[in-house]
Formats: structure tokens, C-alpha cells, sequence
């Protein structure tokens, strides 16, 4: 008898109609006549009987019922056990982040707590934060600042940008190079409000530059394909650049004379009970920059 034989079983005992049981179930009256059927067979007894108020259960149908109500029981308190020991965190993610550090977080985490699930969003900031407000997530990882009174927020890493350019670029040459010197090249930059744009026109204004880029693109993967092109010189995390693929066709070149950095935060809610997790998770990620 399955434990889905139980149940359909419970429902009849229930209504003491085979037709509402059905409905109850999601289930046709012949689907749940035939599982009625094979349990008399099976059993060798029949457990219900008619008359003018509808369905009657036999003492033996009384004797089933016990039995398949404390297997029913023990079946779900075995699956709410199960499911409580498998810990779960609902993170949120900027699409930078997602895509270049996340695969190496979760791996690690799992592999330090293989009985564990990571729910993950991703998407841009705003999207992040309305998750975050609803409790959708508890935890966020973000590449910006940003302050709100319900949440904590927490730096855990620094991001060195980089000067690129193609190695078909006369300056490839060059392991370092001063702001003004580089920004005399074509640039190729992001869209203005992502936080690549953010951080270069912040150095621009404090010097006093008015320089606009060549080429605008909303990907980073955009920006490097035209900077392999020799199509102008642009600002890259030098993470980002750790691919074997770039690196025959980039060089990196030191930025000297201006700090080109951009922060990492944990976000978290501060109504997340969820705290021994989320400081686990944390922690893993500080271990993964720390080991580079």
C-alpha cells in the first residue's frame, strides 16, 4: 500500500463519498473507485458499505483507517525533519558579482556544507533591494554603497581596477601609466550610472576633465571584445581578467597616480532569523578572496 493509497483511503473514510473525495484530491470517482477496490482485494476485506446516508466504514475499514492515519503521520513528520535539517539561505546577487564570483562562492560553501541549499536572484541594484524589502531574500551581495536604516551593511572586498588595452596597442608596452596619459586613448567605457562609469567620472571631475568616451556598452564582456580589437583603452577589475583567454590578448596596465577601486557589501535584513547561516556564508566568501 503507498503512502498516496493512504491518503485517497483517509479522504473516502472523510466525506464517505467516493465523488468528493475525488474532487478533494484532485481525481476522477473511477480513479478513486479503482484504488478502493484494490485495497478490499488486497486486504481480503471489504471496508465500506452503502446505504440511503452514503458510505458506511466496516469495522475492518476502522481497523485500516488507525494503521494508514499513524503511517500518514509518520511519513510527514519524517519529511518536516528531513526538510528542516537541510539549510536553506535566500541570497541576492548584482549581475557583475553573479557572473564572474558566484559559482566560486556556492562551490565552496557547498563543499563545506554539502547538506545545504542556496536559493539565489540575480539582477541590477534596484531589483536586489526590492527583494530584499519584501523578504524574498536575506542576504544580498552588492558592488556599490548604499544606505537604508533596515538593513546591515558590511564591506568584505576591494576590486583594483586596471588600466587594459589590446596587445596590438603601442602602449602594451607599459606596465603603468599616469590617468592623463591613458585617457588621451579612445575610451571604451559602461553606461553612464553602472559603477565602472560612476567611479571614472568621479576621477575625471576631480581633475577638472572633460573627456567623453568612443564607445558606450552595457556589458563588460562588450567593452573587452572591443579592447581585443585594439578599438580603444578602457578600466577593468583585474578579476575579471583572469580568464587564459584574455590574457595573450590584454595587457593590464597600473593606473599610477589615481585609486581606482570599487567595494563589495553584504547586505543583510536585519529581520533574517537566519543569522548562524548568513554568517557561515559570509565568512566562506572572505575565504575565497583571501585565498585569491
Amino acid at each position: 500500500m503507498t503512502y498516496r493509497e493512504f491518503e485517497i483511503f483517509i479522504e473516502v473514510c472523510k466525506t464517505k463519498n467516493m465523488t468528493q473525495a475525488g474532487k478533494n484530491l484532485y481525481m476522477s470517482q473511477p480513479a478513486v473507485s479503482y484504488i478502493i477496490n484494490k485495497l478490499e482485494k488486497k486486504y481480503k476485506h471489504t471496508l465500506f458499505t452503502r446505504d440511503k446516508n452514503g458510505l458506511q466504514i466496516t469495522s475492518e475499514g476502522n481497523t485500516l483507517l488507525n494503521y494508514a492515519l499513524q503511517l500518514v503521520y509518520n511519513h510527514n513528520l519524517i519529511k518536516k525533519t528531513l526538510s528542516e535539517n537541510v539549510e536553506s539561505i535566500k541570497l541576492g546577487v548584482v549581475n557583475t558579482i553573479a557572473e564572474f564570483y558566484l559559482p566560486k562562492y556556492i562551490s565552496e560553501y557547498k563543499t563545506l556544507k554539502p547538506n545545504s541549499e542556496i536559493k539565489v536572484i540575480a539582477g541590477n541594484l534596484n531589483y536586489i533591494f526590492d527583494a530584499l524589502s519584501r523578504n524574498e531574500i536575506e542576504i544580498a551581495l552588492i558592488d556599490s554603497e548604499y544606505y537604508n536604516k533596515d538593513f546591515e551593511i558590511i564591506p568584505y572586498h576591494y576590486d583594483l581596477y586596471m588600466g587594459i588595452v589590446s596587445t596590438k596597442n603601442e602602449l602594451s608596452i607599459k606596465n603603468e601609466i599616469l590617468f592623463e596619459d591613458f585617457i588621451k586613448n579612445d575610451l571604451l567605457l559602461r553606461e553612464i550610472g553602472s559603477v565602472e562609469r560612476t567611479i571614472f567620472d568621479q576621477v575625471l571631475k576631480s581633475k577638472s576633465i572633460e573627456k567623453k568616451p568612443l564607445y558606450e556598452f552595457n556589458s563588460n564582456n562588450a567593452i573587452i571584445s572591443g579592447v581585443i580589437e585594439n578599438l580603444g583603452v578602457s578600466i577593468m577589475p583585474s578579476t575579471f581578467l583572469n580568464r587564459s583567454y584574455y590574457k595573450k590578448r590584454i595587457k593590464l596596465i597600473r593606473i599610477s597616480d589615481v585609486n581606482l577601486y570599487r567595494r563589495f557589501f553584504f547586505v543583510i535584513n536585519k529581520r533574517s532569523k537566519n543569522n548562524k547561516n548568513l554568517k557561515f556564508l559570509m565568512d566562506v566568501i572572505d575565504l575565497v578572496h583571501k585565498e585569491g
